[in-house]
């Protein structure tokens, strides 16, 4: 009977490379997904030192699945086998490129192992804040779109007597200083903008805002604050814009507008980036859905 041979770390033979082993570790260390995949196609040396399953896209509805097969055709499709992928032992999940409606974030930290995507989409989740800053530690993301996304400060299984303690907009906001193209839905707890935007002002910015958009929201925005970020970090033509919800007490819809208007007129720096503004209320059209990139 012949013996079944099994290829681990441990019987693993030494691999000669006709450069020096140095650099060979700087191509696994510097390796983006796409030469990661080819490099595992090359030899099983790159699948025992990188062990990757490496995924283009993480699509959660079925549906969605169907329309993005079009153009990402290494896709996981969420529910079930998503779902049968997190139940295997030792999965290391790394997402390259985008993450759409993943509506269940339990097990993200277990199996996401690297998450360089460009694209993060998020809607109706509960899930805890440190998951949102795993998936955006890599700092790659340039479109972000959280829709009615709960993020609890706290771990997910412990609660305080005065219950969790949830992350607000400019929370998420701050979690992604490379993103381009921000449109947030304020969940129906606590995630609403606070009266200040002193956090958004604060972050590290490392690139031009082409679009941010708020939608749903429940507080009041402190205009001072919210223009000089427009004017700080919008890029040329950008698009920004407000939308007040129904819970919303004395929309500033007005106020603001007029406040662009003036700032437009009499703010030459701001006058040539030439950015667009809009604010609307609750039951009125949602902001920039004509030119929306999402």
């Amino acid at each position: 009977m012949e013996e079944k041979l099994i290829f681990n770390r441990r019987n693993l033979r030494k691999q000669d490379f006709s450069i020096p082993s140095k650099l060979v570790s700087y191509i696994i260390n510097a390796a983006n997904g796409s030469v990661m995949q080819k490099l595992h196609r090359t030899c099983k040396y790159f699948c025992i030192q990188a062990p990757y399953l490496i995924i283009e896209t993480i699509v959660c509805d079925a549906d969605q699945c169907r329309l993005e097969n079009e153009e990402y055709n290494d896709c996981i499709l969420y529910r079930p086998y998503f779902g049968e992928v997190f139940r295997r032992p030792n999965t290391n999940i790394w997402v390259t490129k985008k993450f759409v409606d993943l509506d269940d974030g339990r097990h993200i930290k277990e199996t996401i192992a690297k998450c360089t995507v460009t694209e993060l989409h998020l809607k109706d989740l509960d899930t805890s804040f440190s998951t949102i800053q795993l998936l955006a530690k890599w700092n790659t993301i340039k479109k972000v779109v959280l829709d009615n996304v709960d993020s609890k400060k706290c771990d997910p299984f412990q609660r305080t007597s005065f219950g969790y303690a949830y992350a607000t907009a400019e929370d998420l906001i701050s979690c992604f200083p490379n993103a381009e193209h921000i449109r947030i839905k304020c969940a129906r707890r606590r995630s609403t903008p606070s009266d200040a935007m002193n956090q958004l002002l604060s972050i590290p910015w490392t690139s031009k805002i082409k679009s941010l958009f708020l939608e749903d929201v429940k507080k009041p925005i402190h205009g001072d604050l919210y223009f000089q970020f427009l004017k700080e970090h919008a890029a040329e033509n950008a698009s920004f814009g407000i939308n007040f919800g129904k819970e919303a007490k004395n929309p500033q819809a007005g106020s603001l507008k007029r406040k662009f208007e003036s700032l437009m007129s009499n703010d030459l720096e701001l006058s040539i980036k030439r950015p667009k503004f809009e604010v609307s209320v609750y039951g009125e059209n949602i902001l920039g859905k004509k030119d929306c990139i999402f």
